[in-house]
């Protein structure tokens, strides 16, 4: 079973991946490519924890952890393939060290290079209606691919991918649009005073990010609003912070749990998916490669990854004038 696809001039990236057959009719169901966010997060994050075919048992007892049939899998009626990108991400690996520096830019060539082995691998899926998805940062990623596969098939590119739309969970599509609209939505939640968001509005002329170290009034308001959301989860204000909350100083947490006193429904499971895909054995039934990856990490923090696209709205723009479905939710 090939989890590998090589990608790169000498195919020196080493792309990780898991492929499932819809269990209603794979020969003539949708085929989904579905992308974790972060960048750097496993696709062992969606598989057991948002749309894949298992799920873990909470109940550990200190063993392997237990996997149970997910009811809700999307594999029901889709082919799903779940890919680890970028380089560094989950079991993905280089063979070069000047392999794993990678960019939003790579990202994009690098999948659209293995999507293109992939279909050569298995031209029983070349007719199926083909689909581009994926949730959190992937969202910079899915719409120049999907641009990029659609204009291959209008060229009819072989190997031909017959592509008919996307599907968006929660995506970042504008970095500066999104970074700003915090202070209003801890302004709506009820997370800052109002004297404090007017106050932020007028000094700050509606700009958090791009912050004037002269202007002292709009410093001041935000070093105020900083420490007021300090320990709010960013990803779910109703949620503890947790250990692997996403952009989360460590530091900090000791502070909030020291002792801990409540329990990380989010971190419980993301602990369990790391022992499970470090255990030899798991290895071996993925067909992990022997010496690729020492540490399984369901996400890879210290990637050597560049930024270089923050915005990502002109290519759905240009999307929305293509014969394409788009699924978006959040």
């Amino acid at each position: 079973m090939r989890r590998y696809i090589g990608v790169g001039e000498e195919e020196e990236v080493q792309i990780f991946h898991l492929f499932v057959e819809s269990q209603r009719n794979p020969f003539i169901d949708p085929l989904l490519i579905w992308f974790v966010g972060g960048p750097g997060c496993s696709a062992l994050s969606a598989f057991f924890f948002e749309n894949g075919p298992l799920v873990m048992n909470e109940n550990y007892n200190g063993n392997l952890p237990k996997l149970e049939l997910n009811p809700y899998s999307w594999t029901h009626t889709l082919n799903m393939i779940y890919i680890d990108m970028p380089v560094g991400t989950g079991f993905s690996y280089s063979e070069t060290q000047e392999g794993y520096y990678s960019s939003d830019i790579l990202w994009v060539k690098h999948t659209y290079e293995f999507l293109q082995k992939w279909f050569i691998d298995h031209p029983k899926f070349s007719s199926n209606p083909f689909y581009i998805g994926g949730g959190s940062y992937s969202g910079i990623i899915t719409g120049p691919l999907v641009q990029q596969v659609y204009e291959g098939y209008k060229a009819r590119r072989k190997p031909l991918m017959n592509i008919k739309g996307y599907v968006l969970a929660s995506p970042a599509v504008d970095g500066f649009r999104e970074q700003n609209m915090k202070v209003l939505y801890a302004y709506q939640r009820s997370l800052i005073p109002e004297a404090l968001y007017k106050s932020m509005k007028e000094n700050c002329n509606g700009d958090y990010i791009n912050i004037d170290p002269e202007n002292t009034k709009c410093v001041s308001d935000y070093s105020v609003y900083v420490e007021l959301v300090r320990y709010i989860n960013e990803q779910q204000i109703m949620e503890p912070l947790c250990i692997t909350t996403p952009g989360v100083n460590r530091e900090i947490l000791q502070e909030v749990q020291d002792p801990p006193t409540f329990w990380c429904r989010v971190d419980y499971y993301h602990i369990l998916v790391d022992t499970w895909a470090n255990d030899e054995n798991v290895r071996k039934a993925l067909h992990v490669r022997e010496g690729t990856k020492e540490e399984f990490l369901r996400c890879n923090r210290t990637m050597a990854y560049t930024t270089t696209r923050l915005n990502t709205v002109e290519f759905y723009r240009n999307l929305t004038n293509a014969n394409l479905e788009a699924l978006v939710y959040w």
